[in-house]
């Protein structure tokens, strides 16, 4: 089969990191919100929406990482609305999200070289997540940045 023979669904995304997301809210993706079950036990997942790209993270994943924006979201929604976790919307980057999506549910904070040092600091800064939980890897990449940044002002 030839590639321009292919179609694509709208679920396809060639970005291999950007397998966090859904792109359709269909109830196929775990959605027992209509169900008797929601009633009786706390929702495993929250549903965040960045920029129209929904997302799925484990709770359990969330309240590993007290202190961060998601964290106290949770944790002050659960306080008032026992039972029940909303859906959650950011106007954000939703590709620099794919990297706080991957620290939460693997507790390693990475991103891709190709990012700008600003924009991956801002986020840390409004997720609340501290730049030293970056991986080593990353620091590397991080400090070289913002000598680069320091060299072109």
């Amino acid at each position: 089969m030839k590639m321009n023979d292919m179609t694509m669904s709208s679920e396809y995304n060639a970005d291999p990191y950007a397998m966090n997301h859904i792109n359709d809210s269909s109830d196929r993706y775990n959605d027992f919100s209509n169900s008797s079950t929601a009633l009786d036990t706390p929702v495993s997942r929250l549903r965040v929406n960045v920029r129209g790209v929904i997302y799925q993270i484990d709770t359990k994943a969330i309240e590993q990482h007290p202190g961060t924006l998601l964290s106290d979201i949770l944790r002050n929604h659960r306080d008032r609305n026992p039972g029940y976790d909303p859906d959650i919307f950011f106007d954000r980057d939703p590709y620099i999200f794919n990297c706080i999506v991957n620290f939460y549910t693997t507790g390693h904070l990475h991103f891709r070289h190709c990012m700008c040092r600003n924009e991956v600091q801002n986020e840390l800064e409004h997720w609340r997540i501290d730049d030293t939980r970056l991986a080593p890897c990353c620091w590397v990449w991080f400090g070289q940045k913002a000598a680069t940044e320091k060299k072109c002002r």
